[in-house]
Protein backbone atom coordinates (compact mmCIF):
# COMPACT_ATOMS: atom_id res chain seq x y z
CA UNK A 1 0.00 0.00 0.00
CA UNK A 2 2.84 2.55 0.94
CA UNK A 3 5.10 1.42 -2.26
CA UNK A 4 1.42 2.46 -4.02
CA UNK A 5 1.43 6.02 -2.58
CA UNK A 6 5.48 6.35 -3.13
CA UNK A 7 5.04 5.38 -7.34
CA UNK A 8 2.30 8.07 -7.66
CA UNK A 9 4.03 10.75 -5.36
CA UNK A 10 6.21 12.22 -7.93
CA UNK A 11 3.37 12.93 -10.70
CA UNK A 12 2.22 15.22 -7.80
CA UNK A 13 4.12 19.04 -7.77
CA UNK A 14 2.24 20.59 -5.47
CA UNK A 15 2.35 21.09 -1.60
CA UNK A 16 0.74 17.87 -0.47
CA UNK A 17 -0.39 16.08 2.79
CA UNK A 18 0.33 12.48 3.63
CA UNK A 19 -1.56 11.07 6.45
CA UNK A 20 -0.76 7.75 8.54
CA UNK A 21 -1.88 6.13 11.05
CA UNK A 22 0.73 5.95 13.72
CA UNK A 23 4.30 7.71 14.02
CA UNK A 24 6.32 5.00 12.99
CA UNK A 25 4.73 4.94 9.18
CA UNK A 26 4.22 8.71 9.47
CA UNK A 27 8.15 9.18 9.81
CA UNK A 28 8.32 6.20 6.91
CA UNK A 29 6.47 7.88 4.64
CA UNK A 30 8.13 11.00 5.05
CA UNK A 31 11.46 9.90 4.00
CA UNK A 32 10.19 7.76 1.06
CA UNK A 33 7.81 10.47 -0.25
CA UNK A 34 9.67 13.63 -2.00
CA UNK A 35 9.99 16.97 -0.03
CA UNK A 36 6.46 18.73 -1.13
CA UNK A 37 4.64 16.12 1.14
CA UNK A 38 4.42 16.65 4.54
CA UNK A 39 3.60 13.22 6.56
CA UNK A 40 1.69 13.57 9.45
CA UNK A 41 -0.29 11.31 12.02
CA UNK A 42 -4.20 11.83 12.47
CA UNK A 43 -3.06 13.06 15.64
CA UNK A 44 -0.89 14.98 15.60
CA UNK A 45 -2.91 17.28 12.35
CA UNK A 46 -5.76 17.48 14.63
CA UNK A 47 -3.34 18.50 17.64
CA UNK A 48 -2.02 21.22 15.51
CA UNK A 49 -5.24 22.73 14.10
CA UNK A 50 -6.30 22.97 17.56
CA UNK A 51 -3.15 24.61 19.12
CA UNK A 52 -3.55 27.31 16.11
CA UNK A 53 -7.67 27.88 16.06
CA UNK A 54 -7.48 28.65 19.94
CA UNK A 55 -4.18 30.33 19.42
CA UNK A 56 -2.84 28.32 22.73
CA UNK A 57 0.75 28.72 24.20
CA UNK A 58 1.35 25.88 26.10
CA UNK A 59 -0.45 22.59 25.63
CA UNK A 60 0.05 19.21 28.32
CA UNK A 61 -1.00 16.02 26.97
CA UNK A 62 -2.56 14.41 29.85
CA UNK A 63 -3.56 10.72 28.84
CA UNK A 64 -5.25 10.30 32.27
CA UNK A 65 -7.41 13.16 32.17
CA UNK A 66 -10.84 11.71 31.65
CA UNK A 67 -10.05 9.11 34.62
CA UNK A 68 -9.12 11.62 37.11
CA UNK A 69 -12.34 14.18 36.00
CA UNK A 70 -14.12 10.78 36.77
CA UNK A 71 -12.95 10.33 39.84
CA UNK A 72 -13.25 14.20 40.87
CA UNK A 73 -16.76 13.84 39.93
CA UNK A 74 -17.33 10.91 41.72
CA UNK A 75 -16.14 12.66 45.03
CA UNK A 76 -18.22 16.10 44.67
CA UNK A 77 -21.16 14.25 44.19
CA UNK A 78 -20.59 11.97 47.12
CA UNK A 79 -20.97 8.61 45.16
CA UNK A 80 -18.54 5.84 45.82
CA UNK A 81 -17.71 4.51 42.14
CA UNK A 82 -17.56 0.75 41.94
CA UNK A 83 -14.66 -0.23 40.13
CA UNK A 84 -16.75 -0.99 37.35
CA UNK A 85 -18.76 2.06 37.34
CA UNK A 86 -15.52 3.63 36.85
CA UNK A 87 -14.43 2.17 34.18
CA UNK A 88 -17.70 2.14 31.94
CA UNK A 89 -17.87 6.05 32.92
CA UNK A 90 -14.66 5.97 31.37
CA UNK A 91 -15.31 3.94 28.42
CA UNK A 92 -18.48 5.80 27.82
CA UNK A 93 -16.92 8.92 27.89
CA UNK A 94 -13.95 8.27 25.42
CA UNK A 95 -16.75 6.65 23.16
CA UNK A 96 -18.46 9.89 23.16
CA UNK A 97 -15.98 11.54 21.77
CA UNK A 98 -15.07 8.66 19.32
CA UNK A 99 -18.78 9.26 17.67
CA UNK A 100 -19.05 13.12 17.80
CA UNK A 101 -21.03 13.47 20.46
CA UNK A 102 -21.05 17.48 21.50
CA UNK A 103 -22.36 18.64 24.65
CA UNK A 104 -25.41 20.89 24.47
CA UNK A 105 -23.96 22.94 26.68
CA UNK A 106 -21.42 24.52 24.02
CA UNK A 107 -24.87 25.14 21.90
CA UNK A 108 -24.05 29.35 21.96
CA UNK A 109 -20.48 28.39 20.30
CA UNK A 110 -21.11 28.21 16.10
CA UNK A 111 -17.43 26.52 15.79
CA UNK A 112 -17.49 23.21 15.09
CA UNK A 113 -19.46 19.82 13.95
CA UNK A 114 -21.92 17.59 15.61
CA UNK A 115 -22.00 14.03 14.18
CA UNK A 116 -23.97 12.83 17.57
CA UNK A 117 -26.66 15.23 19.24
CA UNK A 118 -26.38 15.05 22.76
CA UNK A 119 -29.79 13.28 23.74
CA UNK A 120 -30.72 10.72 25.98
CA UNK A 121 -31.62 8.23 23.69
CA UNK A 122 -27.98 8.58 22.50
CA UNK A 123 -26.50 8.10 25.12
CA UNK A 124 -28.64 5.63 25.98
CA UNK A 125 -27.29 3.56 23.09
CA UNK A 126 -23.33 4.16 23.84
CA UNK A 127 -24.08 3.02 27.14
CA UNK A 128 -25.52 -0.53 25.41
CA UNK A 129 -22.91 -0.53 23.13
CA UNK A 130 -20.52 -0.33 25.86
CA UNK A 131 -21.97 -2.64 28.19
CA UNK A 132 -23.27 -0.55 31.08
CA UNK A 133 -25.38 -2.49 32.55
CA UNK A 134 -29.28 -1.28 32.94
CA UNK A 135 -28.90 -0.50 36.47
CA UNK A 136 -26.02 1.14 36.58
CA UNK A 137 -26.93 3.49 33.30
CA UNK A 138 -28.15 6.84 35.11
CA UNK A 139 -24.68 7.38 37.38
CA UNK A 140 -22.81 6.11 34.78
CA UNK A 141 -24.21 8.47 31.82
CA UNK A 142 -24.52 11.45 34.72
CA UNK A 143 -20.95 10.96 35.19
CA UNK A 144 -19.81 10.56 31.24
CA UNK A 145 -21.82 13.53 30.48
CA UNK A 146 -20.11 15.42 33.16
CA UNK A 147 -16.50 14.47 32.51
CA UNK A 148 -16.79 15.67 28.35
CA UNK A 149 -17.88 18.48 29.07
CA UNK A 150 -14.95 19.35 32.19
CA UNK A 151 -12.70 17.76 29.46
CA UNK A 152 -13.24 20.34 26.34
CA UNK A 153 -13.10 22.68 28.66
CA UNK A 154 -9.52 21.94 30.15
CA UNK A 155 -8.65 21.36 26.81
CA UNK A 156 -9.28 24.88 26.05
CA UNK A 157 -6.83 25.84 28.61
CA UNK A 158 -3.90 23.32 26.96
CA UNK A 159 -4.75 20.09 29.35
CA UNK A 160 -5.02 17.36 26.32
CA UNK A 161 -5.13 13.56 25.84
CA UNK A 162 -4.82 11.98 22.58
CA UNK A 163 -8.76 11.54 22.08
CA UNK A 164 -9.00 15.50 22.38
CA UNK A 165 -6.34 15.75 19.36
CA UNK A 166 -8.90 14.45 16.84
CA UNK A 167 -12.23 15.45 19.01
CA UNK A 168 -11.71 18.59 20.10
CA UNK A 169 -10.97 20.24 16.74
CA UNK A 170 -13.54 18.70 15.17
CA UNK A 171 -16.09 19.50 17.46
CA UNK A 172 -15.39 22.51 18.95
CA UNK A 173 -13.48 24.16 16.10
CA UNK A 174 -9.85 23.99 14.77
CA UNK A 175 -8.10 25.78 12.28
CA UNK A 176 -6.47 23.56 9.51
CA UNK A 177 -4.34 23.67 6.64
CA UNK A 178 -5.36 23.64 3.20
CA UNK A 179 -3.72 21.35 0.75
CA UNK A 180 -4.69 20.57 -3.05
CA UNK A 181 -3.25 17.00 -2.86
CA UNK A 182 -3.79 14.38 0.03
CA UNK A 183 -2.56 10.67 0.63
CA UNK A 184 -3.83 8.51 3.23
CA UNK A 185 -2.26 4.87 4.24
CA UNK A 186 -4.06 2.50 5.96
CA UNK A 187 -7.29 3.96 5.37
CA UNK A 188 -9.59 1.03 6.49
CA UNK A 189 -8.83 2.30 10.36
CA UNK A 190 -10.18 5.83 9.68
CA UNK A 191 -13.57 7.07 11.59
CA UNK A 192 -16.10 9.47 11.12
CA UNK A 193 -14.18 12.09 12.67
CA UNK A 194 -10.92 11.08 11.04
CA UNK A 195 -13.47 11.29 7.49
CA UNK A 196 -13.76 15.09 8.53
CA UNK A 197 -10.43 15.96 9.17
CA UNK A 198 -9.49 15.22 6.07
CA UNK A 199 -12.16 17.31 4.59
CA UNK A 200 -11.63 19.99 6.22
CA UNK A 201 -7.63 19.91 4.90
CA UNK A 202 -8.52 19.07 1.13
CA UNK A 203 -8.96 22.39 -0.68
CA UNK A 204 -12.11 22.66 -3.33
CA UNK A 205 -11.10 20.50 -6.45
CA UNK A 206 -8.59 18.93 -4.65
CA UNK A 207 -7.61 15.02 -5.45
CA UNK A 208 -7.50 12.45 -2.71
CA UNK A 209 -5.44 9.41 -3.12
CA UNK A 210 -6.41 6.42 -0.25
CA UNK A 211 -4.78 3.03 -0.24
CA UNK A 212 -6.24 0.31 2.37
CA UNK A 213 -6.82 -3.37 3.00
CA UNK A 214 -10.57 -3.91 4.66
CA UNK A 215 -9.14 -7.31 5.63
CA UNK A 216 -6.46 -5.59 8.21
CA UNK A 217 -9.40 -3.45 9.76
CA UNK A 218 -8.56 -4.12 13.32
CA UNK A 219 -9.47 -0.94 15.26
CA UNK A 220 -13.22 -0.88 15.19
CA UNK A 221 -12.41 -0.88 19.34
CA UNK A 222 -11.29 2.63 18.50
CA UNK A 223 -14.51 3.71 16.33
CA UNK A 224 -12.96 3.25 13.20
CA UNK A 225 -15.97 3.22 10.42
CA UNK A 226 -16.42 -0.25 9.20
CA UNK A 227 -16.96 1.06 5.84
CA UNK A 228 -13.85 3.42 5.99
CA UNK A 229 -12.85 2.91 2.46
CA UNK A 230 -16.22 2.91 0.78
CA UNK A 231 -16.98 6.18 3.11
CA UNK A 232 -14.05 7.75 1.87
CA UNK A 233 -14.84 7.46 -1.67
CA UNK A 234 -17.60 10.26 -0.90
CA UNK A 235 -15.48 13.21 -0.14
Amino acid sequence: KSSTLEMMAPEVKEPALALAFNRRIAQDIQQRLPGNFTAKTLNSLGHSAWIRGQNLQHVKIDERKIGNLITQIGKESKTRLSSEQWTWSRQLTEKAMQEGLRSSRWKDRPEGAELMADTEENWQSLAGEVGVPSEDVPIVLDIAREALLRGTELALQGQMSFDDQIYCPIVLGGAWPKFPTIFVDESQDLSRMNHLMIQQCLRNGGRLAVVGDELQAIYAWRGADSQSMKSMRSL
